[in-house]
């Protein structure tokens, strides 16, 4: 499995041939957009800076493979389940919903919080992710903070952190369309020091198999940006 990041919150996980994109950002957000072919889109909510599914191109034009509630599926061997979350701390009153994503792939488990903006996870939701392997956690933002970041790592306990919705290809351009939510790597530093860690591994890419998490100690690997 091969994991790249494109910006803000949106990544490509690939596995052999088959590809599934998170949180592609659409062309209003002022964001750089990705381009590559893709199996499955995942979207996170409604939002300009994560649900650009049109600047993707679907291997397959099947509209059932862009996928932005909750719900369970499997296409092509991968199992995702879309689970209902809150945009805020304030049961969504502020922001609306958000749709954590699960998916089973090579026998890893991976967690997509999106732009998930709960300080603590409701006993039904941490339930419904279960264990998991490698969790893209959004750090920083008006509803998220390092702080409740962190809460929702212990709760979970995965074995790889990917750290995201902190950064981009134009930080000032982020900072002046989303809420100022992005204020360079300042965001991640404030997270690695709530989190206590102070090694953290920089990647252009991270390639991985299951025999390679450690389930005897976390990792946190920050992605450059391929864009």
């Amino acid at each position: 499995m091969t994991i790249n990041f494109y910006n803000y919150s949106c990544f490509k996980v690939q596995s052999g041939d088959f590809i599934i994109a998170f949180d592609p950002p659409s062309k209003e957000s002022g964001l750089k957009t990705p381009r590559f072919q893709t199996d499955v889109i995942l979207i996170s909510h409604n939002h300009k800076a994560h649900n650009g599914a049109d600047v993707l191109s679907l291997k397959e034009e099947n509209p059932h493979f862009i996928i932005n509630t909750p719900g369970e599926y499997e296409i092509k061997g991968a199992i995702i389940k879309g689970i209902e979350s809150f945009h805020d701390a304030k049961e969504g009153s502020e922001r609306g919903l958000n749709t954590i994503f699960t998916v089973d792939l090579e026998d890893i488990k991976i967690c997509f919080l999106g732009d998930c903006g709960e300080n603590k996870f409701r006993p039904e939701t941490k339930e419904a992710i279960a264990k998991i392997d490698i969790l893209f956690l959004p750090i920083s933002g008006p509803f998220i903070t390092p702080k409740a970041a962190v809460s929702l790592i212990n709760e979970i306990e995965p074995k790889i952190i990917i750290p995201m919705h902190y950064d981009g290809s134009d930080p000032k351009q982020i900072a002046s369309q989303l809420d100022g939510a992005s204020k360079k790597n300042k965001e991640l530093d404030l997270f690695l020091k709530e989190f206590s860690e102070e090694n953290i591994e920089k990647l252009d890419k991270l390639t991985i198999k299951k025999k390679d998490i450690n389930e005897e100690k976390m990792r946190v690997v920050a992605l450059e940006s391929n864009l």
